[in-house]
Parts: C-alpha cells; sequence; structure tokens
C-alpha cells in the first residue's frame, strides 16, 4: 500500500465509524421506524430540488432589524444547547436536529444562531456556506451541495425551533442574512429547496429569490447523483404551485433542509 493511500484509508474509517454512531444516535432518539424510513431513502429516493438566488445589489438598503431577536455567529455554546434541546422535540425533529450535528461535523461551522430579546432563548439556526467550505463539500457532500464561486453564498440547513415556527422568522432573518452576506462581499446567495415543500418556497418568495434551475438528486444503494434537468430564465420568480403537495411533518415555512445530510 501507498504511504499516500494511509490517510485516505483512515479518512474513509473514520467517516463509517461516524455514521455508524450516528445510525445509533437516530435510533435511540428518533426511533427505529424514522431510522429504517431514512435507511430506504439512502437506498433508493429522487428528490427535485429548486435552485433559488438572490443577487445582492451594491446599493441594496438594509433590512429592518427585529426588536424581537438578536442574530450572530454561533458560538460553541450555542451549538451544545441547539443540541441539547433536542429531547424537548418530536421523533421527526429530532432526527432534523441530529442531520444539522452530522452537518456541524463535518466540518460546516459558519452557523448562526437567533436568541429572543427578552429571554435569551435559542430558537432558530442556519448555516451559510462559502467557497472556504468546498473543501468539506468535496470530501462529505459531494454531489449533494454545489462547490461555490468566491462570491457565492449558499443558505443551508434553516432551523426554527417548534415553539417559534409560524412567526416570520424565517423571513425577518433571511433578509438579515442576505445583508451580512452583502457587507461581506457576496454579490449571489442561493438555496435549494424541494419542489414539493410550499410553505418554504413561499418564504423564499418574500424574500425575493428567484429560480435559475432544477435539479434531481437521486440515491441509489447508498450513493448520490446530482444533476441539473433544467436551466430557467433568472427573471421567473418563485413558481407556487395551485394545490400543495404535502410535505413532511418537519416541512414549514420556518424550517428548511436543502439535502438529505447522508446521516443514516
Amino acid at each position: 500500500m501507498k504511504s499516500a493511500d494511509v490517510p485516505k484509508d483512515r479518512g474513509r474509517l473514520y467517516k463509517a465509524r461516524r455514521q455508524i454512531r450516528y445510525a445509533f444516535l437516530i435510533i435511540q432518539e428518533a426511533g427505529l421506524g424514522i431510522f429504517l424510513h431514512q435507511l430506504r431513502r439512502q437506498f433508493y429516493s429522487r428528490t427535485i430540488f429548486l435552485g433559488l438566488e438572490k443577487l445582492l445589489g451594491e446599493g441594496a438598503s438594509s433590512p429592518p432589524s427585529s426588536d424581537k431577536y438578536r442574530l450572530a455567529l454561533a458560538s460553541p455554546a450555542d451549538i451544545d444547547e441547539f443540541f441539547e434541546k433536542m429531547e424537548h422535540e418530536t421523533k421527526e425533529l429530532r432526527y432534523e436536529l441530529l442531520a444539522r450535528k452530522w452537518f456541524y461535523e463535518c466540518g460546516f461551522h459558519n452557523c448562526y444562531a437567533v436568541r429572543t430579546t427578552d429571554t435569551n432563548e435559542l430558537c432558530h439556526v442556519r448555516w451559510m456556506v462559502t467557497s472556504q467550505d468546498n473543501e468539506v463539500i468535496d470530501a462529505s457532500f459531494q454531489n449533494r451541495l454545489p462547490r461555490l464561486k468566491k462570491d457565492e453564498a449558499l443558505m443551508e440547513n434553516i432551523f426554527t425551533f417548534r415553539e417559534y415556527r409560524a412567526k416570520g422568522i424565517t423571513i425577518s432573518i433571511g433578509l438579515q442574512m442576505a445583508e451580512i452576506a452583502r457587507r461581506q462581499g457576496f454579490r449571489r446567495i442561493m438555496a435549494y429547496v424541494a419542489e414539493d415543500n410550499i410553505p418554504s418556497l413561499r418564504a423564499c418568495k418574500t424574500q425575493g429569490f428567484q429560480v435559475f434551475e432544477k435539479v434531481l438528486e437521486r440515491h441509489v444503494l447508498f450513493r448520490a447523483t446530482r444533476k441539473t434537468i433544467e436551466e430557467i430564465s433568472p427573471s421567473v420568480p418563485v413558481l407556487i404551485a395551485q394545490k400543495e403537495t404535502p410535505t413532511s411533518p418537519s416541512s414549514t415555512a420556518t424550517d428548511y433542509n436543502s439535502h438529505d445530510n447522508g446521516a443514516s
């Protein structure tokens, strides 16, 4: 065996051990039924995502900040508290939280936390993925997330705790995050949302996102592939179907996860 292959083998072994550990965590926290459902999705599933974009102009005005919530880059203490709150959530939402724990521990650390100003309670988190995360994408999320250019940012793994949903947090914080991205020099922010996740598409439409592509993500025998199946004019707004397709119990206007995190 070549010496250069040793670190690769160690990396694969470490990833396999983490996957096994997360499998047990999912069974323990979310239940065997949800674990088996996710396992079947890894064996075979196909999901169509809408690629959404928002261009950040030079002279854009800053959105009004809410006096109810405080947004900041998440600290290690915020991350610990985020996962400690899991015991108060439903089994479906526990899986969503574990998926985000996997995402964070894969190396995506550019996470933002939102707290209430009056009680200082953690109520919302989201990730902003940038070109600095391309190595992590290649290592752990290849064919699930796109590689990013220096002036692009991807909004990913948005999560609002149950008691704070349907209060407009996603839209308010989304507008503030767009301003943060603009001030950091980004010219384009993106998000990928399942085409049947109507509440999240509505939230993106309100924030000014437009559709630029349609992507098919397939899982076959635990391998993911990602392919653009339609490029769409950037002038096309987010279109909402006349008849809503039922989404998962955790899919609401204040919670969307663009891609399967592969934790199961």
